[in-house]
């Protein structure tokens, strides 16, 4: 579901008509889950000041719902945008990175329901048009990989696309991967990709990063080399180091002993 709006937020009167809570598009059909909000407008020279960069900007607010992950991207027309988060009390709780294409993007667990503001405004300081995107975060489900014995490595033939779901920690299209893994064990990991500079993440089971690698597989090939503590379940990451995306190779490894 998709609301939009057009509203520059001056007062709390205004500032609370926006909810995650309840949505009243008739057209929509979607029945369930919080919707969508696309917001457009336009930053001018006259409008209050950010206190993150000094730079005229306009302030959305939404009712947001607890323990939900959210998404929110800007994207600037003719201006380099930043969007920053902040609570009721005026905390400051995210702050978007800014990739290319003149988009910044945050990801947010809400802590509690509340009305949260998302400040719009430009690196540059400039003037300029804009969308303001927030919805639920929605993972793509994780594709498992088999074990590797020796002699026989697990390799996949993958395809990074722009619109993969950004991964937590850079931001940038990613896959995740799954693969059970046996303690006193050797493996290699390798990413491979002529036509884009690859980044490989592991992480644990609870998504904590153990190792990550840029180039470490030469070229612009990545390789982590992992001795597990325990048996168990791990994700594999595979995304990009400069948010070029492309056709990949992902082997793993079992080393001799």
């Amino acid at each position: 579901m998709i609301l939009r709006s057009t509203f520059t937020l001056a007062s709390w009167a205004l500032i609370l008509g926006a909810s995650f809570s309840k949505a009243d598009d008739a057209t929509s059909k979607s029945k369930t889950g919080p919707p969508d909000i696309v917001i457009s407008g336009q930053i001018l020279k006259d409008d209050a000041r950010d206190k993150l960069r000094n730079a005229p900007s306009k302030v959305h607010a939404l009712r947001l719902e607890k323990d939900r992950v959210y998404l929110a991207e800007l994207v600037g027309e003719g201006i380099n945008p930043f969007v920053h988060l902040e609570d009721s009390a005026g905390n400051v709780l995210s702050q978007g990175m800014n990739r290319a294409n003149n988009v910044s993007r945050l990801r947010f667990t809400v802590p509690k329901d509340d009305i949260f503001l998302f400040y719009v405004a430009s690196l540059g300081g400039g003037e300029g048009k804009y969308a303001l995107s927030v919805k639920p975060f929605v993972a793509a489900p994780a594709i498992p990989l088999a074990t590797p014995v020796a002699n026989k490595p697990t390799e996949i033939q993958g395809q990074l696309r722009a619109d993969d779901p950004p991964d937590q920690f850079r931001d940038y299209p990613s896959k995740v991967h799954t693969i059970d893994l046996a303690a006193g064990k050797t493996y290699v990991i390798d990413m491979i990709s002529n036509q884009f500079d690859s980044y490989l993440m592991l992480q644990n089971a609870s998504a904590v990063i153990i190792a990550q690698d840029d180039d470490s597989g030469g070229n612009l090939n990545s390789r982590i080399r992992f001795q597990p503590p325990a048996n168990g379940r791990y994700r594999v990451v595979t995304t990009t180091f400069n948010g070029q995306v492309g056709a990949f190779t992902l082997r793993v490894t079992e080393q001799p002993k």
